[in-house]
Formats: C-alpha cells, structure tokens, sequence
C-alpha cells in the first residue's frame, strides 16, 4: 500500500482527495493524506463575499474534517514548512507550532496561486489581498467600520479581474443597502485596472456590459490606470 499526500486543499486538492478517497480509502490500496492548514474549505471565487460581509459560513463552508471521513482520507490540520526528495518527507507544522515529518509515495502540492504585487512599492505593507479566507476576513475586518462611519469612505479595489469586479460589485450592493437607512455616510468605490478594459480576460463585449452594470451602480472606474506606489495615511 503507497501513501498519496495531498498539500493544499483548494478547489485542486480538495477534488483530488475526494476522488483518490472513493476509489481507494475504502479498499485500503492507497492512504491518501490532505495538508491543510485551514479547518474549512472556502471555494475562492467567493472570497469577494467574505471581504464584503455577505458570506453565509454556516452554509457554504465545507469542514475537512468532516468531508475527510465521509470521503475516506486522512485531514491533517498543518502547513508544510520544507521538502526533502531524496527521503520523500514532508516537513510539517500544527496550529500549536509542533513539527514533524510525513513521509509519502506520491506528492502532490497543490498550494494555488497568490496575488502578485509586482514589487510595487508599499502594496505588500499596506494592502489587503484576497488569496485566502484568512485574508479575507481581514479585509472584513477592516471594511466592516467603514460602513458603519458617518461621512465620505473610500475604498480602491486594484485589478478588475473576476475578483476584482465581484468584490466591488458586492460593496456596491451592500452599500445600497445600508443608505436606505442612513443618511449619514458615503462609500465611494474605485476600481482601478491597468488594462484598457475590466475583465482584460474576457471578451470585450462583456467587460463593456460590465463595465456599464458597475458605473450604474456606482462604481468609479479606472483604466489604463497603474499604481505607483501604497502609502498609509493618519487623518
């Protein structure tokens, strides 16, 4: 019997185990192993939902530890610190700092990507990135007293790609919302992208109708617009 390890339980990884667990935890031909860190799966095209508040936890979250059983593989709740080859170990660690090795027959990491910040000057120390469900929850976390300030709030939302254009969209919204019943505040939302169109992926008929659907709902819209530099403000 080989042991798969799995690193990551994205949307890649996640399916991975699920489908290895099916065909061969029950049989006991292969341990299939994940290595997460997290203890609940967030699927990421919906990360937009946890910066903007909106997100349903109890609903849409799925519990590795939970899935792992119905599945038939082993959930180990740690991050992967180093790679030995040669021995094929995995260096790991929990959530209380603990190290250890997991050896494996078969590695598979599937960590997914990050945001690149193309070494702009201030982004990686003043910016919010929506990589992972952590982070959006900091985003959250500092958007929530936003919305609940009296007067002119401002949001920039750089890159208008999927997560982009979704994240200001559901601020738009949720700010809609709250303006029915106050009065007393003002969330102004500007999504810059260096290209010359939001959705630069897309085909160009949607990025226009979306584009349109975004400024009628009150999003200021930057193209053809680069950041040169972050900087924190002390008002």
């Amino acid at each position: 019997m080989s042991k798969v390890v799995v690193v990551g339980g994205g949307a890649a990884g996640l399916e991975l185990v699920t489908r290895l667990g099916r065909s061969f935890g029950r049989s006991g031909q292969h341990e299939v192993v994940l290595v997460e860190p997290a203890s609940h799966h967030y699927w990421k095209p919906r990360l937009h939902e946890i910066a903007s508040g909106t997100f349903d936890s109890e609903l849409d979250a799925v519990s590795y530890l939970q899935h792992s059983y119905c599945n038939q593989y082993q959930y180990v709740q740690a991050s992967m610190k180093s790679l030995n080859r040669g021995q094929k170990t995995v260096e790991i660690q929990d959530q209380q700092g603990m190290v250890s090795e997991l050896a494996y027959d078969y590695l598979v990491i599937a960590v997914g990507a990050v945001s690149n910040d193309f070494k702009t000057e201030g982004v990686s120390e003043h910016c919010l990135f929506l990589d992972s469900a952590l982070q959006a929850q900091q985003a959250w976390d500092q958007i929530n007293p936003l919305l609940r300030a009296q007067g002119e709030q401002r949001i920039s939302i750089v890159g208008a790609g999927a997560t982009g254009v979704e994240l200001a969209a559901e601020l738009a919204k949720v700010s809609q919302k709250l303006t029915r019943y106050r009065d007393d505040m003002n969330l102004t939302i500007t999504l810059i992208e260096a290209s010359n169109r939001v959705l630069p992926a897309g085909p160009e008929c949607m990025s226009e109708k979306v584009r349109k659907a975004l400024v009628k709902n009150g999003v200021e819209v930057k193209t053809e617009t680069r950041i040169k530099r972050a900087k924190r403000v002390n008002w």
